[in-house]
């Protein structure tokens, strides 16, 4: 069995239905929208994506399940890792912490209604 039919979708129900009547979501499809994400992705010339159902399902959520303006996303993301890649390497949480403790970008100390966290940037 492919990997996109072990995807387990982790969303609760709330989510879930913000995802069907917002993103396109339909959880009858997802696993042949990822597939058919992953195939592409395998074909682009020297292209060395992640193709796990999990990684992919961003890209498409993103992009509201269009599976072409997911694609190009997907292309963006790894040619801005390739063109930055001093940027990229090695980038872990604890590498811009001290972003955060600039306080240059602060959390509100509130939710949005899906219980996100909300940042500002202060000028």
């Amino acid at each position: 069995m492919a990997a996109e039919k072990n995807y387990k979708c982790s969303l609760g129900e709330a989510a879930l239905q913000t995802a069907i009547a917002e993103l396109n979501e339909d959880p009858k499809t997802r696993h042949i929208e990822i597939k058919t994400l992953r195939e592409r992705l395998e074909k682009y010339p020297g292209l060395h994506a992640r193709t796990d159902p999990e990684f992919l399902i961003r890209f498409l959520r993103a992009r509201k399940f269009d599976q072409e303006r997911s694609f190009k996303l997907a292309i963006n993301y790894y040619m801005a890792r390739y063109e930055d890649n001093e940027v990229f390497r090695g980038l872990k949480p604890f590498c811009v912490k001290h972003v955060f403790d600039s306080g240059y970008t602060t959390p509100l100390g509130i939710r949005d209604k899906q219980g996100g966290a909300v940042l500002v940037d202060k000028p």
